[in-house]
């Protein structure tokens, strides 16, 4: 995901992909990892153009 969420703004998306992932599965909550990943829109592209350029062209 592109950076710029807040710690609070995670903290939210990973207990709400957790809960989704134990309610769908079973697995236990206490088993599920969750791994955020964030980028820079410079090193993230999308439908062959980098993402900073699409975003700046939506602006």
């Amino acid at each position: 995901m592109l950076g710029g969420r807040t710690p609070e703004a995670k903290a939210a998306l990973v207990r709400e992909v957790t809960e989704a992932v134990a309610r769908n599965t079973g697995s236990d909550p206490g088993h599920i990892q969750v791994l955020l990943t964030e980028h820079e829109a410079g090193h993230w592209s999308l439908g062959g153009r980098m993402l900073s350029d699409v975003l700046k062209a939506k602006t």
